[in-house]
């Protein structure tokens, strides 16, 4: 992947497949018409539309714990806003790297995950990594923390955290084939406050 520290405008394209969906982890979730994934507040958001039955577009808001707007996602078009972030892209491919010890991770997370998998210590985490799998699925991985709380999207599971926890909630699957299908109206997220 190369770094891009100057362009602040990319495209994630994810071409048309049936049925449209997200792995978070170690599961999928889908919605006939889209899913607002979560929305811990106006920066911090992870959702997708559906067009014409299998046309994925991607929405998300990443900033800091403090509020500062570090990445939209806005149908797809990737704006970078933060100048101290990085940004990398391939084809299929874009990612905001971070890792544990980032100064956009709350010193109360970082051995609030360790603890669970120590491994996470010396994996580079990223602050949000989207990347096209096949027609119609992207993977998502990343951290969106609001202040003392937060979801972590890592490899193989989703992380409910809190700063004061003594252990994060975690939901995890089988991978692909575990979905969590959303049927209903667009609204409230799926995973929230």
């Amino acid at each position: 992947m190369k770094a891009l520290a100057s362009q602040r405008l990319l495209t994630i394209y994810v071409e048309p497949g049936e049925p449209p969906r997200l792995l978070l982890g170690s599961f999928c979730v889908q919605g006939e018409s889209g899913l607002v994934v979560f929305d811990l507040s106006p920066m911090h958001k992870l959702s997708f539309a559906v067009r014409d039955n299998d046309i994925l577009l991607l929405n998300v808001k990443l900033a800091s714990p403090d509020g500062k707007p570090l990445l939209d996602v806005v149908d797809g078009y990737v704006r970078k806003r933060a100048d101290d972030v990085e940004l990398r892209s391939r084809s299929g491919k874009v990612e905001v790297p971070g890792g544990l010890q980032s100064p956009y991770v709350p010193r109360w997370l970082r051995p609030l995950l360790t603890r669970e998998d120590p491994f996470y210590a010396t994996l580079r985490l990223p602050l949000l990594s989207l990347e096209v799998m096949d027609r119609g699925l992207v993977r998502v991985h990343g951290l969106w923390l609001t202040g003392d709380r937060g979801i972590v999207v890592t490899r193989d599971r989703l992380w409910w955290v809190a700063e004061g926890m003594p252990r994060p909630l975690s939901l995890s699957g089988a991978g692909e084939s575990t979905v969590m299908h959303y049927a209903g109206p667009l609204g409230g997220a799926l995973f929230g406050p």
